[in-house]
């Protein structure tokens, strides 16, 4: 390609103050927020998840619109949130929380006790917490790092049943409005979702429901029309999550070990155990913080790409011998 037909690069953004941004987005006059489903909104969907996950679906819509119709009745006429994010229920006061136990059935309030059990068990000061406390049985102790692996895809039963279930919960306490024209539609989708994802038709609803998610379980700013980013709730789950159940990677750090009596193949493998060691004691003092996720794996994958790039210099030696 020669110069006169080159064309320049980036031409085709729209220069913002010190920023080039794309056409697309500039047309949408920042409009547009990104967001994190597993950093941002499991941590406030994993309430609807592990009740269902205990009772089943079909329970777990009674249970949870009871607690939603609870904490509407406590508000005794204040300004009422929508009671799907499960930071919301962190924000009530002590009489509000007096007021739920006393009036959600006693059915309901036991299913969700025995439902937050593994979750109380890792962080004891969770939003429901004031429901009261009962201690799991190993089977959901068990079952609950499986249930987070399953919640970080957002395609997966889990994260969609959730999702459908907050958008109920939304419509239920009359935050949702739908228009005629979409009711039927909508009613259909609810009748198919716990189908997912099996049939065809669950498949098709599940998409609907989980385009609703960020405005169920995120909170929006109104200064930049985006969500907010710093719920206190979503740090704290992560800060206590970090360090909870196995480790889902084999340890490629240990060291190797050699039967060679030959000195160069000996030097170069205390060399590259040595490299190891480096390596591990640099990763100990760079723990992990899934608030900072991105800059974590960036630092920590650069660490043990210098420790490969050093191990596989120490290896010319031998390949040149």
């Amino acid at each position: 390609m020669t110069n006169e037909t080159r064309k320049p690069v980036l031409q085709d953004h729209v220069a913002v103050k010190r920023k080039l941004v794309p056409s697309f987005l500039h047309k949408l006059g920042g409009k547009l927020s990104q967001y994190s489903w597993t950093r941002q909104l499991v941590p406030e969907v994993l309430w609807l998840g592990l009740v269902i996950d205990h009772c089943g679906y079909e329970a777990a819509r009674g249970h949870c619109r009871a607690l939603g119709q609870a904490a509407r009745t406590a508000m005794n006429g204040a300004e009422c949130p929508m009671f799907v994010k499960f930071s919301t229920f962190a924000e009530l006061s002590d009489a509000a929380k007096e007021a739920i136990i006393s009036t959600l059935d006693q059915v309901s309030l036991k299913a969700i006790r025995r439902s937050l059990a593994p979750l109380a068990a890792v962080m004891p000061d969770h939003p429901l917490a004031f429901l009261g406390k009962m201690d799991a049985v190993p089977e959901q102790n068990t079952r609950f790092p499986e249930l987070l692996r399953e919640f970080y895809d957002r395609n997966s039963r889990t994260a969609v049943l959730s999702s459908a279930l907050g958008y109920e919960l939304g419509i239920d306490q009359g935050k949702i409005h739908i228009a005629a024209h979409l009711i039927d539609d909508l009613v259909a989708r609810f009748k198919v979702i716990n189908g997912y994802p099996e049939t065809e038709e669950a498949r098709r609803a599940a998409g609907a429901f989980r385009a609703a998610a960020p405005t169920l379980f995120m909170e929006v700013n109104l200064d930049d029309a985006g969500f907010e980013v710093d719920v206190l709730w979503v740090e704290a789950f992560w800060d206590h999550i970090s360090g909870f159940g196995p480790c889902l990677f084999l340890d490629t750090l240990e060291d190797e070990t050699i039967d060679s009596e030959d000195s160069l193949e000996q030097f170069v493998f205390d060399y590259r155990n040595a490299v190891r060691a480096d390596l591990r004691i640099r990763l100990a003092n760079w723990p992990l913080d899934l608030n900072e996720i991105e800059v974590f794996e960036v630092v920590t994958a650069l660490l043990c790409r210098q420790a490969t790039l050093a191990m596989e210099m120490g290896n010319g030696p031998i390949e040149a011998a």
